[in-house]
């Protein structure tokens, strides 16, 4: 969503770390994959505001890094 929302007809700058954007996701991939998300997650739930709210206490359920590769791909067609 914070992808959309930086690209036009929206614009808007998020606070969200370039390293942490979504193409940092879908370049991704195995193992490297889910130790980014690990490491994504606790430091979107470090930022200050609405941002460090959403993330708060947030973890990465999905185990198997081709099944997060594929979900992560269907999101992103």
């Amino acid at each position: 969503m914070a992808d959309e929302f930086s690209k036009p007809p929206y614009d808007q700058k998020l606070p969200i770390p370039q390293e942490y954007n979504w193409e940092s996701l879908t370049a991704k991939r195995g193992d490297i994959l889910e130790l980014h998300i690990t490491k994504l997650l606790g430091e979107l739930s470090r930022q200050k505001g609405i941002l460090g709210q959403i993330f708060v206490q947030s973890q990465n359920k999905i185990k198997e890094p081709a099944m997060l590769y594929k979900i992560i791909d269907m999101i992103d067609k």
